[in-house]
C-alpha cells in the first residue's frame, strides 16, 4: 500500500504547540488572549494581525523545528516499511512561507534535516501545494494521513484519508474519513485495511 503522511499535525503535534507557545507569546507580549481554539491557524487562534502573527513564528519557529515527532511515528513508519508498504512524505511546510522569515530553500533543508535526525524513514518527500490532491493522484496514494480540514476535504472525495484527531478536525465527517488518535492506533487501522 500507499501511503501518504502530513508532517505538521501527523507527525508533530503543531496544535499543542501553537496553544502552548502562542498562550505565552500573545499573552505576555501582546495582551491577547486564546480565542478560539478550534481554530487551525495560530493567527486565528487568536485572533492575531497578519503581522502579530508573522513576529509570533519569527519567535518560536526555531523552537518547533526543534520539536519531536510525537511519540511512536518513526517506530510505527519503520514497521510499515518493513510489512512492504510505501511511505510518501507529503507536506505543505515549505509552500507559503508568509508567516515567518525562512526561504523556501531554507525550510525544504530544515525539514529533510529533520526527518533524517528523527529517523523518520519514507520512499519519498514530497513539498506540496495548498492542495495535496494533484500529489496524491500523481503517485497512486491509497490512504493519506492528514490533519488539515481544507486537505481533508478535498483528499476524502478521491482517496482513504485517516484523520489525526484535533479540535479544529472534529467535525468532519465522510465514508472515505477514519479518525486516529496515536500512531500505534494508525498501525492498527493500516493492518484492518490490507
Amino acid at each position: 500500500m500507499k501511503i501518504g503522511i502530513d508532517v505538521d499535525g501527523v507527525l508533530t503535534d503543531v496544535s499543542g504547540f501553537e496553544t502552548d507557545f502562542g498562550s505565552k507569546f500573545y499573552i505576555t507580549k501582546k495582551g491577547k488572549h486564546l480565542v478560539c481554539p478550534n481554530e487551525y491557524d495560530s493567527n486565528q487562534i487568536f485572533k492575531a494581525t497578519e503581522s502579530e502573527d508573522y513576529e509570533f513564528w519569527n519567535d518560536v519557529i526555531k523552537k518547533y523545528l526543534k520539536l519531536p515527532p510525537r511519540f511512536f511515528a518513526s517506530e510505527v513508519i519503520d514497521l510499515l516499511k518493513k510489512e512492504g508498504h510505501e511511505i510518501f512524505i507529503i507536506t505543505n511546510r515549505a509552500e507559503n512561507l508568509s508567516y515567518c522569515s525562512m526561504t523556501k530553500k531554507a525550510m525544504m533543508t530544515e525539514v529533510k534535516k529533520w526527518l533524517n535526525k528523527f529517523k523518520i524513514k519514507y520512499d519519498k518527500l514530497i513539498f506540496s501545494t495548498k492542495n495535496k490532491l494533484a500529489e496524491i493522484e500523481e503517485n497512486k496514494i491509497d490512504v493519506m494521513i492528514e490533519d488539515s480540514p481544507s486537505n481533508i476535504n478535498a483528499l476524502c472525495k478521491k482517496v482513504k484519508v485517516l484523520v489525526y484527531d484535533a479540535r479544529y478536525n472534529s467535525e468532519l465527517a465522510h465514508k472515505n474519513i477514519t479518525r486516529v488518535f496515536s500512531w500505534y492506533d494508525i498501525y492498527d487501522k493500516i493492518k484492518a485495511m490490507n
